[in-house]
């Protein structure tokens, strides 16, 4: 389905050390065409694995000139980077099967292409808190992470902005809200002018769209709604970005037969894929 599409930039989620060590996996089907963005300081195998958000690029159109990667675990309830003090609500998220993720974070790269133009991608996986931690009111609870956790993106970003003259921005991710929450969370939070964080929705920069949820609901399908239902967006600082199209790739919502003869989905997400141009 990638090379099919032939994106510029992909960005994956929860891409933990199964996927990534597979055989024949998906970084080796993709290698000839992408590279996946290095990042300072976690260049080895083992401190890949525990980037669970990669991002890739194409290589015959893009060279990398700089990255970051933040752990949502370091991140306190002012929106701060704090590794000593862990007692905030922006944990580590326990899975109910086990094991901590690391998906919880910001992967970001400024990327150059052959005429000089430059694309900072960032890539972002919001918290999701187990239920049994949330208390009576787990949207509420889940607005206080997210607005830690949306204000650092902000800042981290914005901060990387201020260093080039010239430069679009593109924040992808599956950021466990839509636009329509209430209270408000993540992604209302990039977006809404009530927070002053700048980020424009590149599905309301384009007509050119379908309307469709990007994970499975309760009874494991898909709703119809994209602004009331999807949770995986793609956002911009830049506010005239000129874009073609908006798609959420509906042709992925396929089963397959499992170990006991049973139909399950391939993914409980759906891709969305943005095109734009400069």
């Amino acid at each position: 389905m990638l090379l099919y599409y032939d994106p510029d930039f992909i960005c994956l989620q929860e891409f933990n050390l199964f996927y990534r060590n597979a055989e024949n996996g998906l970084i080796g089907q993709l290698s000839a065409q992408y590279t996946e963005v290095e990042i300072d300081g976690m260049t080895t195998a083992d401190a890949k694995n525990k980037i669970y958000n990669p991002i890739f690029y194409d290589h015959s159109k893009y060279t990398q000139e700089a990255s970051g990667y933040v752990w949502f675990k370091d991140v306190d309830d002012d929106g701060e980077v704090d590794s000593t003090d862990l007692s905030n609500l922006t944990k580590e998220y326990n899975y109910p099967t086990g094991g901590t993720t690391y998906s919880r974070c910001l992967v970001w790269a400024v990327l150059k292409d052959a005429e000089g133009d430059l694309f900072l991608v960032a890539n972002v996986h919001f918290s999701q808190q187990d239920p049994d931690t949330e208390g009576d009111n787990p949207l509420a609870t889940r607005s206080k992470i997210h607005t830690a956790e949306a204000t650092f993106v902000a800042t981290t970003l914005k901060a990387e902005v201020a260093k080039y003259e010239d430069i679009t921005v593109l924040v992808g991710g599956d950021m466990n809200s839509n636009v329509n929450n209430s209270p408000k969370c993540g992604v209302d939070m990039m977006v809404n002018e009530e927070y002053g964080l700048g980020f424009t929705h590149t599905y309301n920069l384009t007509k050119n769209s379908n309307n469709s949820a990007t994970s499975t609901n309760s009874s494991g399908g898909f709703d119809t709604g994209y602004l009331d239902y999807a949770i995986d967006h793609i956002l911009t600082l830049n506010k005239d970005l000129n874009v073609r199209s908006f798609f959420v790739l509906t042709e992925m919502d396929r089963k397959v037969t499992g170990p006991s003869g049973n139909d399950i989905r391939i993914s409980d997400h759906l891709p969305v894929k943005m095109s734009f141009y400069k």
